[in-house]
């Protein structure tokens, strides 16, 4: 009856109308239709070029290449954009957990066990060092670093040194002074076994640390640099905080100039700028303290630049926009062809060179990032106004 059709309407009848006339509950009618068959389980939405059986080989041969234990998937994605493959991160995340071959991560509270039941005194010297850092002012040298170790025995100190930089290593060096008095020489594994307890400060948690002064002055060339990240919170002010006010219009009048002289005098503002720099073979953090991150990435532009003349996608996918714009009598044979030669052309020794970023500084005056000459050093082009920069 449902496949009938009305002769006035030419419409077949709706089933709420023969459930009416028949008495019939439509349940019961839904309940005895043939169930439809079901399709095989699968992956919804359009078709992708690389299925994932191929792609997860081909992150199988990322994870092989790769000199570490285990990576994220952000490596992965971007190692797999260097070979060609432009894929979804979340793709990419979808397949490592699902094969696992995410990094292995230490599991449980990130700080260690929260209930504190454990200790710090040891049974026995040579245990455990601690070692801790601080500052000092001088009226000759000004702030100055001071650098101490201890053992959590004997409440004893191995090793001290005074610096006026606090890098790593200075603070290295009262560990290198506790070592040869406790185990009586330098030497390979000498102290393996020690344990050292420091605060999550810079100088402790370098992944440099021990590689060396040599290794301070380590290059990155272009070729190496999988991608470049710049981020901060920027400028950041402290102090200040003062509102001023009186009794009556000239009361009130010395008491907000009061205000604003101490405001000028208090605050103080700071520059945090992190740069991560991704490579083949690790990861750099970095902290620059002279420009924003907004005013950075404009300074390091031309880097941007020749990592995008490296990168074989980019390149691929231009030219098949420019190949379709030809097409399409966007641009002629002759356009197509220069503009290709532009993004093919190999950049040349001086093009790989990094560009200097101690000439691009912030005016404090203007905000503006200006790019300074040795005859300009303390004025701002800008506002031509001698100015604290950077």
């Amino acid at each position: 009856m449902k496949q009938q059709r009305s002769p006035g309407t030419g419409r077949r009848y709706p089933l709420t109308m023969i459930c009416a006339i028949y008495r019939l509950a439509r349940s019961s009618v839904y309940a005895a239709a043939p169930v439809p068959a079901l399709r095989p389980p699968g992956k919804r939405g359009p078709k992708t070029r690389v299925s994932d059986g191929d792609l997860v080989e081909e992150i199988r041969a990322v994870l092989a290449a790769c000199p570490f234990h285990g990576e994220g998937y952000r490596k992965v994605r971007a190692r797999l954009a260097h070979r060609g493959r432009a894929v979804s991160g979340k793709r990419v995340l979808r397949l490592m957990r699902t094969h696992g071959l995410l990094a292995p991560r230490r599991l449980g509270p990130p700080n260690g066990n929260p209930a504190h039941d454990g200790t710090i005194t040891t049974d026995r010297p040579d245990v455990m060092w601690g070692t801790d850092a601080t500052r000092f002012y001088t009226e000759r040298d000004g702030w100055c670093w001071f650098f101490g170790a201890l053992d959590h025995h004997l409440d004893e100190v191995v090793g001290w040194h005074p610096a006026k930089r606090g890098d790593r290593w200075a603070a290295l060096e009262p560990i290198r002074q506790g070592v040869r008095p406790a185990f009586g020489r330098f030497g390979k594994d000498v102290a393996r076994g020690l344990d050292f307890l420091a605060d999550s400060i810079a100088f402790y948690i370098n992944s440099m640390v021990g590689a060396g002064p040599a290794a301070a002055d380590a290059r990155i060339t272009y070729p190496e640099v999988v991608s470049i990240q710049i981020e901060g919170p920027g400028a950041v002010s402290r102090g200040g905080g003062f509102i001023g006010g009186g009794f009556g219009f000239e009361g009130a009048l010395e008491g907000i100039a009061i205000a604003t002289v101490l405001n000028a005098l208090t605050t103080k503002t700071k520059i945090h700028t992190f740069i991560q720099i991704l490579s083949d073979v690790g990861e750099v953090f970095l902290h620059y303290g002279s420009l924003e991150p907004g005013a950075l990435r404009i300074a390091m532009s031309p880097v941007f630049v020749q990592l995008r003349k490296l990168d074989h996608a980019h390149i691929s996918g231009r030219i098949a926009r420019l190949e379709a714009l030809r097409r399409r009598d966007v641009i002629d044979d002759g356009e197509l062809a220069r503009l290709t030669a532009q993004l093919t052309s190999t950049p040349s020794p001086a093009e790989l060179t990094p560009p200097s970023a101690d000439e691009w500084l912030q005016c404090q005056s203007c905000r503006r990032v200006v790019r300074l000459t040795e005859g300009d050093r303390n004025i701002c082009p800008v506002c031509k106004r001698i100015a604290r920069l950077g």
